[in-house]
């Protein structure tokens, strides 16, 4: 399915802030793009009008978003639906979204659960036995592969893999100076920034990587690599603004990463 998630690509994870208001007496697009997601026999034509009700974040898109998601009959569309849903950040759709974690579809599972994280929730995938043993891990180094980075954002990063973390059930972080105890170590990266001036938005692209090792040893027992794109609405947009442009990809860049480690903390839960 990868003509599928090059298609999907199309639509950005995590914008900060809505799509400017259309001009005072400009027809509302709105009511022929829902039309065109859940009436036009061309899936083509439905995932256009899905991502693009998605770039627009109207509030009022999300009940037809979560509709498509549950009844459209291909699963590129539910799977932009999805994405929509996560750019609109609308909380209100987190139950539909948890309920499509039982897409029979793999990939729109995938990009259900990409959307569940982007809006603060927990799939079902990174849920740990909260019961038996915890497992011990410190945060090893966070390193910048990019020699771009301002100094702060490895900081940042280590502050957001630690938050991840410390909200995942079954995993305890490992204190200053319990070296006997660190059963794994999680170091990262930034791997990627770069920024992108659009005739309409300013996009900054965050790629980050985590290597989870066991300890002592140093064995790589998983690694994974993601990365999350913010957009601003080029009128209006400052210098000044890239550096938290740049924060608000970082995060959004580690909690896909830490989504994907997940599975291999999974498979050691209850066995230290």
């Amino acid at each position: 399915m990868s003509w599928l998630g090059a298609i999907l690509g199309g639509l950005l994870l995590l914008a900060p802030s809505r799509s400017p208001a259309a001009p005072t007496g400009a027809p509302d697009p709105l009511p022929a793009l829902i039309k065109s997601l859940q009436k036009d026999p061309s899936y083509k034509v439905r995932l256009q009008a899905a991502m693009t009700l998605g770039r627009l974040r109207d509030e009022r898109s999300v009940d037809p978003l979560l509709f498509t998601l549950r009844a459209d009959k291909h699963p590129g569309v539910r799977a932009m639906a999805a994405q929509a849903l996560a750019t609109i950040g609308d909380t209100d759709a987190m139950t539909g979204l948890e309920a499509a974690q039982n897409d029979p579809d793999r990939f729109v599972r995938a990009q259900v659960e990409k959307a569940i994280v982007h809006m603060g929730g927990r799939p079902r995938s990174m849920k740990i036995a909260p019961n038996g043993p915890k497992l011990v891990l410190a945060i090893g180094e966070m390193g910048d592969r990019t020699r771009k980075a301002r100094g702060q954002l490895l900081s940042q990063m280590r502050d957001f893999v630690r938050t991840e973390l410390e909200a995942t059930p079954g995993v305890a972080i490992a204190q200053k100076g319990e070296v006997a105890k660190r059963r794994y170590t999680i170091d990262g990266s930034i791997t990627e920034m770069s920024k992108r001036m659009l005739p309409d938005w300013v996009q900054v692209t965050c790629g980050v990587s985590l290597v989870l090792t066991s300890h002592p040893g140093g064995a790589i027992i998983g690694m994974t690599s993601t990365s999350a794109t913010v957009e601003h609405p080029r009128k209006g947009y400052r210098p000044e603004q890239q550096g938290k442009l740049e924060e608000r990809a970082l995060q959004s860049a580690v909690r896909g990463a830490h989504q994907s480690i997940v599975p291999y903390l999974r498979k050691r839960d209850g066995k230290l």
